[in-house]
């Protein structure tokens, strides 16, 4: 019995290092000029599918209590019911442009990943240095997309069940978009909200929260990346052996997601309301009417939306993300990776 349980679990080990180096695929061994179109398909795909909870997570993360909509769920419906299934996507053009910092992003990941590996094996030290790091770098150009789109996407709001004067917390103060120009194309609707911003606040408008938003998206990513190969070490041994090793992590991203985000949504909430209000405010200033108006009911202040948007977005980005390496790889290392791969 000892003779047997040691080799079931010398099997077990053996089979874990196996799903751990075809997971492992390093920069080095991806072929750059099919890996960049494919990720831009694939991250536009995914933003098109999901576009609308990160509508709706913008707009209960800036509305205050007692404002518009109860929930998630409300929110999907009211916008549908009285703006039409089309306002799910307002501010989708301008917020496409997120994927030039996405592959910004990705590129500065791996990179940061290779040149850590040199000093350190730990996957989730250099995982983590990566993700943060990659962060960083991204949010120089995706700051100023955002601010735009999130103001794109509180235009026109509608609604049956508004109570905003039953509230004692007066709404906050943003960018109008006139009446006429709202059935406009989204480049005039973006072309009215920039030039607002600008002639408010100039260039550094367009930075409004922006180290708010870098510390957010840094924190997050630098969560996400460790959480990832934690639940693929601990869940991928327990896992059937036949199980696909790409169904394992399409789990696991979905818990990272889950993780990383239910600990950095106060940081969301802030970052969404100091960027879409006209009356510029400090991180402390937007904290202490957040919590005024919630209490701690701001530790899942739009969390549903947020949840939901972030696992379904991380299952088809695990998809899309590991597919993508796979399908990128230089022929040489197919030759060494994918023998392993048997199921």
């Amino acid at each position: 019995m000892i003779v047997t349980n040691e080799g079931s679990l010398g099997n077990k080990k053996e089979s874990a290092v196996k799903r751990q180096r075809i997971n492992d695929i390093q920069w080095q061994m991806i072929d750059k000029k099919r890996y960049f179109p494919l990720t831009v398909v694939n991250m536009f795909t995914i933003r098109t599918i999901l576009y609308p909870l990160t509508l709706v997570r913008t707009r209960l993360q800036v509305q205050t209590r007692g404002s518009l909509y109860t929930g998630t769920f409300n929110a999907l419906k009211t916008v549908i019911k009285y703006e039409g299934f089309l306002a799910l996507y307002k501010g989708f053009v301008i917020n496409s442009f997120q994927l030039i910092p996405h592959v910004f992003y990705i590129t500065s990941y791996e990179k940061t990943r290779q040149l850590i590996s040199n000093f350190t094996s730990n996957r989730y030290l250099t995982a983590f240095v990566g993700g943060a790091s990659g962060a960083v770098f991204a949010q120089m150009l995706s700051v100023p997309i955002d601010i735009v789109s999130q103001h794109m996407m509180l235009v026109g709001q509608k609604g049956g069940t508004c109570v905003n004067k039953q509230s004692k917390f007066r709404d906050f103060d943003r960018i109008s978009v006139p009446e006429k120009l709202r059935n406009s194309s989204n480049l005039v609707i973006a072309r009215y909200i920039s030039n607002e911003i600008y002639k408010n606040e100039k260039l550094r408008g367009f930075y409004r929260g922006y180290f708010l938003s870098t510390s957010l998206v840094s924190i997050n990513s630098a969560l996400w990346w460790p959480f990832y190969y934690f639940y693929q070490a601990h869940i991928g041994p327990h896992m059937p052996e036949k199980m696909p090793v790409l169904l394992i992590q399409c789990i696991c991203g979905p818990l990272s997601s889950l993780s990383a985000n239910t600990l950095t949504n106060p940081l969301d909430c802030m970052r969404a309301r100091m960027q879409v209000n006209k009356k510029r405010e400090s991180s402390l200033e937007v904290l202490r009417n957040l919590w005024k108006e919630d209490g701690y009911r701001l530790f899942y202040r739009g969390l549903t939306a947020r949840l939901s948007y972030s696992c379904m977005y991380s299952i088809l980005i695990t998809l899309g993300y590991e597919t993508t390496k796979k399908h990128s790889l230089k022929e040489e290392y197919q030759q060494i990776l994918f023998p392993l791969n048997e199921h």
